[in-house]
């Protein structure tokens, strides 16, 4: 029952019906920081159906991207996964999910600042949640 719950708070999400923000705090999701750093938004292990994870500290400007892999090992290459990005540090640009690649026991995620050319550069974390459909 808690895995029908957790899918459909996720569609709920995905039409816009309530924010990932609030997904979070019905459901509990489970939440684990990434350890990765560098130019990526990082690597994570996360073997749960559903979760949020924070990137590392990003500095994307206009157009840029950034990969975050998520090591999960209920991910197959034919999963299908909700996901959303909002802001956890950050307080600039525009991140969007360019997108979602899954394999065999993880998944890449591609995040990208869709800000109009001229406008900040992202400037701190992300927290993207997760949603898998087996």
């Amino acid at each position: 029952m808690r895995e029908f719950i957790r899918h459909f708070i996720a569609a709920l999400v995905i039409i816009g019906a309530i924010t990932a923000a609030h997904a979070i705090n019905i459901i509990g999701l489970p939440q684990q920081p990434v350890v990765a750093t560098g130019s990526s938004a990082g690597t994570a292990t996360f073997n749960a159906d559903a979760g949020v994870v924070t990137t590392t500290a990003l500095t994307l400007t206009t157009g840029t991207s950034a990969t975050l892999t998520i090591n999960n090992n209920q991910i197959s290459s034919s999963s299908v996964l909700s996901v959303e990005v909002y802001n956890g540090t950050n307080t600039a640009g525009v991140p969007f999910i360019a997108s979602i690649t899954p394999s065999p026991g993880s998944v890449a995620i591609v995040i990208t600042n869709a800000a109009a050319t001229g406008v900040a550069a992202l400037n701190g974390t992300l927290k993207v949640m997760f949603v898998i459909f087996n």
